[in-house]
């Protein structure tokens, strides 16, 4: 089994992007809080020592109820065995005009994955229920 030694963090190389998946996003309109946009998926890193992060893509676009991030990889200091693994990547941020109606997730220049939100405006029918006061 090889090792990697740490590298600087930097963009990923747009020829030879990670696999990823289990990409999906929300608007979370819920009352009593901040409305915010959640967006999730997994990606195959080459070792533990590499996290994931999604962050904003320095020019926006023209219009604001698309939003666009850049998918990076951070190596963490040290020596680490080869192995490939999956790692879980989200990005969490309080909405400020409108839900989002498209989520683009970039590498470099190229598009990697292309989601259309959902917007949760009450509880999931999945969530307990309390019973009712009578």
């Amino acid at each position: 089994m090889g090792t990697q030694p740490a590298s600087t963090p930097g963009l990923i190389d747009e020829a030879n992007p990670p696999e990823t998946g289990a990409w999906y996003a929300w608007n979370n309109m819920m009352p009593l809080q901040l409305d915010h946009i959640h967006v999730l998926g997994s990606v195959d890193v080459p070792n533990v020592g590499v996290y994931p992060e999604l962050v904003l893509r320095v020019a926006q676009g023209a219009s604001p109820s698309v939003l666009l991030l850049e998918l990076r990889l951070r190596q963490q200091a040290g020596i680490w065995p080869n192995a490939v693994v999956r790692k879980q990547v989200q990005h969490r941020a309080v909405l400020r005009a409108m839900p989002y109606s498209r989520v683009v997730i970039y590498v470099g220049s190229k598009v990697l994955v292309e989601i259309t939100p959902e917007t949760v405006h009450l509880a999931s029918p999945h969530a307990k229920t309390l019973p009712r006061r009578t």
